[in-house]
């Protein structure tokens, strides 16, 4: 029987391997084991070791903080996969695509070996446009649907396993230690183009005043600051900065993502305004509304007569995404 032309399976990990977002949610917070939906994020790792035992390589490429990743392999109780199970991975803000040419050149394989399986859409069509050599997979929708459709993938059809199979995994794993990256250009305003960006600004008041802080409690990746206000907090920066605080809500053609974004800008001066608060939820990161949302801050800020903006970044281990956000954007 021959080899299926597909061999490596690349894995994003938040609302993949588990349910949730380990950045924001943290270990305990993660849907993984037990019943219902933890037990088919369990079933669906349960697909992929199989899969793995058959000589299939297993990579991940996760935008996320890599030590938070291994905590989970490392400490989560219901993990069916272990850290000795991933061939490579690409843990970090890159673009998925760039990972993918990076782990192609380090197992010295061809992009048409990859399968890409990926919960979040606009991955999954940046892959498609960019490296459409890989086989992107439409995850069901239903997450309990996915190991079934793992192993029914046509890529992934059984064939004769051999020792040399068998031993694929350690030899792959020696291979990757071997690190040429490879860097791919994407026109993302043309692909941001086609998904119909539609951000819009909503004012805090009474009805949104419990989303906004939801967001300053729960937000940590793409934070500025990490200043966790009350509603009280920030009821009164509203107050005291009319017009300078505000928050951001999005729709695109995958739909409407509700509200995703906050700022808060205070005075300090009657020509200068201090970015008190700057942060977006990570389910819209990938789509540059961080730009649009500054943007916008700094139109208000000039329409109030203002002419400097400072800005600020305390790092915390979970924001790494936001460490050059200023210094890209003129500060």
């Amino acid at each position: 029987v021959s080899e299926p032309t597909s061999k490596v399976l690349v894995l994003d990990c938040d609302n993949t391997l588990w349910g949730g977002v380990i950045g924001e949610d943290g270990i305990e917070g993660l849907v993984l084991g037990q019943d219902g939906l933890g037990q088919a994020y369990v079933d669906f790792q349960l697909a992929i070791k199989e899969l793995s035992s058959q000589g299939v390589i297993v990579v991940l490429a996760s935008k996320n903080n890599e030590d938070e990743v291994w905590e989970v392999f490392d400490n989560h109780r219901s993990m069916v996969l272990a850290r000795s199970d991933m061939v490579s991975w690409k843990i970090n803000w890159d673009e998925k695509f760039e990972n993918i040419q990076a782990l192609a050149d380090e197992l010295d394989l061809s992009l048409d070996a990859f399968v890409f399986w990926d919960d979040n859409p606009v991955e999954r069509e940046k892959m498609r446009l960019v490296l459409p050599q890989v086989f992107t997979v439409d995850a069901h929708a239903d997450v309990f649907e996915w190991p079934n459709q793992l192993s029914q993938l046509a890529q992934f059809a059984k064939f004769s396993i051999t020792k040399d199979d068998l031993k694929k995994t350690e030899q792959y794993q020696s291979r990757a230690k071997f690190v040429r990256e490879k860097k791919e250009v994407l026109d993302e305003e043309s692909y941001l183009k086609t998904i119909q960006l539609k951000p819009a600004i909503d004012p805090i008041n009474s009805a949104t005043i419990s989303r906004a802080e939801q967001l300053c409690a729960k937000t940590n990746q793409f934070n500025l600051r990490n200043v966790r206000h009350t509603a009280t907090d920030l009821q009164q920066l509203a107050q005291n900065n009319p017009d300078l605080c505000f928050l951001i809500s999005l729709s695109d053609v995958y739909g409407d993502h509700g509200i995703v974004g906050l700022v808060c800008m205070r005075e300090i001066d009657k020509q200068t305004l201090f970015l008190d608060t700057f942060l977006q939820s990570c389910r819209v990161l990938g789509r540059h509304l961080e730009s649009w949302m500054l943007q916008h801050a700094l139109n208000v800020g000039q329409h109030h007569g203002y002419v400097t903006l400072v800005g600020e970044f305390i790092p915390t281990k979970r924001n790494k995404i936001a460490a050059d956000f200023l210094e890209a954007h003129g500060f």
